[in-house]
């Protein structure tokens, strides 16, 4: 079962790891398999990368100097529940994103939850499901292209 924590653990982390290093397609390729629920009950996209990969284009500010949206995605707390079949598992974690560009000292951004299914398939574990929900906002002026936070999620969900 250490296996398994870990290979789920993984999974979060290289989300965050893609994510801030602006790999928006290997980001997105951990959902292939996936519903992706975005914040506010927007649109469900499932089994679809590139639809992901055009959803993040199209909100999140890459800076041409790094490629990288310059965020910090820090995820902590997971609550990992297994199955007993060992086939399936639930987490629970919170997310803080940090953002610090040239002229904006960094500070937290946007915080919440992730709340994630998996399935293993085979010896390999994989999201079924992932649903961000956005608590907490700071100042999004230099992480968004569009506008993003309470108002637009209450109008969305």
């Amino acid at each position: 079962m250490t296996d398994d924590i870990y290979a789920i653990q993984k999974l979060l982390y290289l989300y965050c790891d893609r994510l801030d290093s602006g790999d928006f397609a290997g980001m997105a390729e951990l959902f292939r398999h996936a519903r992706f629920v975005t914040p506010g009950g927007g649109p469900a996209v499932v089994n679809d990368p590139a639809a992901i990969v055009a959803m993040y284009e199209s909100y999140t500010r890459l800076y041409s100097h790094t490629g990288t949206p310059g965020t910090k995605h820090m995820v902590g707390n997971p609550i990992i529940d297994i199955a007993p079949d060992g086939r399936s598992a639930t987490c629970r974690s919170y997310i803080v994103v940090f953002q610090g560009v040239e002229d904006f000292a960094l500070q937290p951004v946007v915080a919440g939850r992730n709340l994630d299914r998996f399935e293993k398939v085979g010896e390999a574990w994989r999201y079924s499901e992932r649903e961000i929900v956005s608590e907490h906002f700071g100042n999004l002026s230099r992480h968004m292209l569009q506008p993003f936070g309470p108002e637009t999620i209450n109008k969305a969900g």
